[in-house]
């Protein structure tokens, strides 16, 4: 029997992978927060996704800026996002993933 393809082509899937994960918990933090009425707090959207706390995080540094991430790390709900900046956080980041791969 033959054996498995080279190193790249394995990194190139693994990265696909998590791009389609990240794609998938994007589009399901901005459904989360369109059904919330169209905003929802970071620590709501982080609960929802105890399986993916990398990406999620990702996503919503993207979508608060650096100065509200830093202020919602040192404790609290977080103001609300709304839909469009998440999916706009959640698109841009799976295009990085897409591009390292």
């Amino acid at each position: 029997g033959g054996g498995r393809g080279g190193g790249m082509a394995s990194v190139e899937a693994m990265a696909n992978a998590a791009a389609i994960i990240a794609g998938q918990v994007g589009a399901a933090m901005v459904l989360a927060a369109r059904q919330a009425g169209g905003a929802a707090t970071p620590s709501a959207l982080r609960a929802l996704f105890p399986a993916n706390p990398f990406i999620v995080g990702s996503v919503l540094r993207k979508a608060m800026g650096e100065r509200e991430w830093a202020a919602w790390q040192s404790g609290g709900e977080g103001r609300p996002i709304g839909v469009a900046a998440l999916a706009k956080a959640s698109g841009e980041y799976v295009r990085r993933l897409f591009a390292a791969g």
